[in-house]
């Protein structure tokens, strides 16, 4: 099979693309199920950034919890 160096290109810049937006759609979408304050680092004494609530949506960013915290993404990016 011969490929020009023109589809070759578009062959790459397609992969590229894959590459880059696949992490977004690998990520596991989790529903809280309790009352849980969203903090900025795996630390009880880091201030509330906001209190969620059952129900509410998030993106678990790494499965495995540091310090019994996940590490999550709110719909709203924090």
């Amino acid at each position: 099979m011969r490929v020009s160096l023109r589809n070759l290109g578009r062959i790459l810049g397609c992969i590229c693309l894959v590459l880059l937006f696949a992490p977004e759609g690998w990520a596991q979408q989790v529903t809280v199920t309790r009352p849980v304050n969203l903090r900025p680092s795996p630390a009880t004494t880091e201030p509330r950034i906001e209190l969620l609530q059952p129900g509410s949506n998030l993106i678990l960013v790494e499965s495995t919890p540091q310090n019994g915290f996940y590490h999550v993404q709110a719909a709203d990016g924090k």
